[in-house]
């Protein structure tokens, strides 16, 4: 019985991994450009203690769509070790989470095409041989898919007091990606900010390439999910 039990678990398990490992293989890669300026102290103690609210941006509707991406900057702001203010009153900080799909004019291409012209020459008996030359003739316009760009901007400022806004400004974070990506926006954005925070605040004025992929966390919850099944 306990052995049987044991095979059962086993193949549980494998099923888990082998499903993982297809979803792992399937994961769409995304590179990412990464800015950030900021007056926060170093990563251990970037805002230790310090309350925050999370508000949208100009252009972004205060909808659900916000509402899911703003969870995540929740997470990833107390893990940083910021404390979220209930009720959003009474914070220390205004984050301030923007992004947006613009779409880029796709530049067409000139390419030559080749034809080729032949000159041939033959002598009788059985006997022949010939040459040929080949050049291009005529050009053709290829015109690529269109470009889409996709930024999201990231804002901490210190809310309330007598300083001015630029003194109150403590953080401006930038990423972007170029698509067009399956999905659009709403897919995207987490990843961007999986990109933004993957070493959250990082050197002032410095700008990265980040690579991440598309789908993390729902990978990871759903491999989750099969562990939990399994037991």
């Amino acid at each position: 019985m306990i052995d049987r039990e044991r095979r059962c678990n086993a193949s549980r398990v494998a099923t888990v991994l082998f499903a993982s490992g297809l979803l792992a293989a399937c994961a769409t890669p995304l590179s990412t450009q990464v800015s950030a300026f900021h007056r926060l102290p170093p990563q251990a103690v970037a805002l230790d203690g310090q309350t925050f609210r999370i508000l949208p941006g100009a252009g972004v509707a205060d909808g659900l769509e916000f509402a899911s991406h703003a969870d995540r900057v929740r997470q990833e702001l107390i893990r940083h070790g910021a404390v979220h203010a209930a009720g959003g009153g009474g914070a220390a900080l205004e984050v301030v989470l923007r992004y947006a799909e613009t779409g880029l004019a796709a530049l067409p291409q000139t390419r030559g095409s080749s034809g080729g012209i032949s000159i041939g020459t033959g002598i009788g008996g059985g006997v022949g041989f010939g040459f040929g030359i080949g050049f291009p003739i005529g050009q053709r316009t290829v015109t690529p898919a269109p470009r889409v760009r996709y930024d999201l901007w990231l804002d901490i400022n210190r809310s309330g007091g007598v300083q001015p806004a630029s003194a109150a400004r403590l953080y401006e974070g930038h990423a972007s990606a170029d698509g067009p990506l399956e999905g659009g926006l709403p897919r995207v954005v987490p990843a961007l900010l999986r990109a933004l925070f993957a070493d959250f605040p990082g050197r002032n004025g410095e700008s990265r390439r980040v690579e991440v992929t598309l789908d993390e966390p729902a990978r990871q919850e759903s491999a989750r999910q099969k562990e939990g099944v399994a037991r």
